[in-house]
């Protein structure tokens, strides 16, 4: 994985250690990274590295598979996991905080069939199913009890349909993730640190807002 950065031209590795690959799938204004990797038992597993060096694996409870593959800049992290492998593999979107763990949401009409890649600052998400007739299907969600996004069909179908984790999720900070610039005029990224203490989420952008969907 790596960041870009377009003003100056500067790359900067995201490695984690142990991992035979590693996807780096978004940034927020904040320099956060969240992505995926796979792991030296061969899972995948998501993550969310804070730019000042906190790493948080991301491993929704029961799953064969999980990818972060967006993030705001109130580290809500979203993205899909894979429950089963093969053709019995189903696939769920999911939201993440630091604070508040997991909850799958799935389009009503897309149920395990469901990817979340896109979330902004108002917790709005944007991803895709596939629906009963093979075809691919975009969809924009906003959380409940706020108005339809502006521009969009709306109240068209039931609100996706969502569903909080029962088990406690991996969100234990990663000492393993150096990262390490490429050659580049630039200092390196802020190394990992060992013993991170504060578990708090940032505040929502709207304390009235909620958070479910």
């Amino acid at each position: 994985g790596y960041t870009f950065g377009i003003h100056g031209g500067w790359f900067h590795r995201v490695t984690i250690n142990g991992a035979s690959s590693v996807t780096a799938a978004a940034i927020n204004n904040s320099d956060d990274v969240a992505g995926f990797f796979t792991n030296a038992e061969g899972a995948v597993d998501g993550f969310l590295r804070t730019a000042r060096g906190r790493t948080y694996t991301l491993a929704y409870p029961g799953a064969s598979a999980t990818q972060a593959l967006g993030v705001n800049d109130f580290r809500e992290v979203v993205g899909v996991y894979t429950v089963g492998t093969g053709n019995n593999a189903a696939t769920h979107g999911f939201t993440w905080t630091p604070g508040r763990g997991f909850k799958t949401v799935d389009d009503p009409q897309g149920m395990g069939t469901t990817t979340i890649n896109g979330v902004n600052d108002f917790g709005d998400i944007v991803g895709f199913y596939t629906d009963g007739a093979g075809n691919t299907d975009g969809f924009a969600a906003v959380p409940a009890g706020q108005p339809p996004l502006p521009g969009l069909i709306a109240a068209t179908t039931p609100a996706p349909s969502t569903s909080p984790s029962t088990s406690t999720p991996s969100t234990s900070p990663s000492t393993s993730m150096p990262t390490t610039p490429s050659m580049s005029p630039t200092a390196s990224m802020p190394t990992t640190s060992t013993s991170p203490t504060s578990t708090t989420s940032p505040a929502s952008p709207n304390p009235a807002q909620p958070t479910h969907w």
